[in-house]
């Protein structure tokens, strides 16, 4: 799945950071550092008097926007960033897009429920005013929700900061539109499913080896004719039970019901076409079988019927529930798998090594 508010790189820009409107003061001069334009001396008066100087009594605004890290550059922003703030935006770089329910059971685990819910309401704001967090306009639940219902997703200073962890050059990015409905409905089902798959591993249920998320997941290839072809699941899971030496690989594939059966055939066929090529086993010494997870056991039938109707398609290809994952994705749960018949057996070492 393409498009969202992940980062994309843009012609550098010359002094001033890029990234949401700017905070300086109305009439205010600017001084290029090279890094971001830093505000100095205002000439327009601020409410309530003054000049916003020292000499006021009111303290300097430059002052109090840059110790909320407003108008800080990512490289003087970092050392500000606790470990937890950092772990935060990794995982929504990841994500793309996250509830702040979701920010909260992924980070927020200290104390009762209420204090959590407080602590990441304080974090969430604190980095949003940082500059380095977005909410989006639309919101998961209405008014009434309250900041419950906000979703996130980082800011061009955000994917800079990471950058910089990883040990790269700070890169220039462009703050993209607001999302369409159906994307952000689909990517926060995906967050959801791996927000289940971390707590479901604290839990000791299982041991989330490795997480690969969209783009990261896509795989290029030659088809049988020699011409090139790409494959684009929603995520790449490996996992096993707690204590077990067996590992299941998963390529996943969310579905809303969106997609017409003859897609989901096509979607199939592409999968054993790409196993056919042999470059996944070459690379990993595995083929991941194909989770199709879904939100409804209707469209769970459906999606099933389009898995039969593929020659071998139940030997590559599983259907389950969102609600439930592990029923799909762990064997010896499989109360909620939707099969109308048994796999056929083939030489494809789906979901395990």
């Amino acid at each position: 799945m393409s498009g969202g508010p992940d980062r994309r790189t843009a012609r550098p820009t010359a002094g001033v950071e890029s990234g949401g409107p700017s905070s300086r003061p109305p009439e205010a001069k600017l001084e290029n550092t090279g890094h971001e334009a830093l505000v100095v001396t205002p000439t327009a008066p601020f409410p309530g008097g003054g000049t916003g100087s020292q000499d006021d009594g009111s303290g300097s605004w430059a002052d109090a926007q840059l110790k909320k890290g407003r108008g800080l550059s990512a490289q003087r922003l970092l050392p500000q960033l606790s470990s937890r703030d950092i772990a935060l935006l990794k995982s929504l770089g990841s994500l793309r897009l996250a509830t702040s329910q979701q920010l909260e059971r992924l980070h927020f685990r200290e104390g009762s429920t209420a204090t959590q819910a407080r602590r990441c309401r304080r974090g969430l704001q604190r980095l949003t005013e940082q500059r380095l967090l977005r909410r989006l306009e639309r919101s998961i639940g209405g008014i009434r929700a309250g900041s419950a219902g906000f979703i996130y997703c980082l800011t061009p200073k955000a994917y800079q900061v990471l950058d910089l962890l990883a040990g790269g050059t700070k890169g220039h990015y462009y703050r993209r539109p607001e999302p369409s409905r159906h994307l952000v409905e689909h990517t926060l089902a995906g967050s959801e499913l791996y927000v289940q798959l971390v707590e479901a591993s604290r839990q000791g249920q299982l041991e989330l080896l490795r997480y690969q998320p969209e783009p990261d997941c896509w795989r290029s290839y030659l088809g049988s004719g020699g011409q090139s072809a790409v494959v684009r699941p929603d995520g790449l899971l490996v996992l096993c039970q707690s204590g077990a030496d067996r590992e299941h690989w998963w390529f996943v594939e969310v579905d809303l019901g969106t997609e017409a059966p003859a897609t989901i055939r096509r979607k199939i066929r592409a999968y054993q076409s790409y196993a056919a090529s042999g470059q996944e086993q070459a690379v990993e010494g595995v083929f991941p079988r194909v989770a199709f997870l879904t939100s409804s056991e209707k469209r769970a039938a459906v999606l099933q019927r389009a898995v039969n109707a593929v020659p071998d398609g139940q030997a590559l290809c599983t259907v389950g529930l969102l609600d439930s994952p592990l029923s799909v994705l762990l064997p010896g749960q499989r109360a909620n798998q939707h099969q109308d018949a048994a796999p056929k057996p083939t030489d494809l070492k789906g979901g395990q090594l």
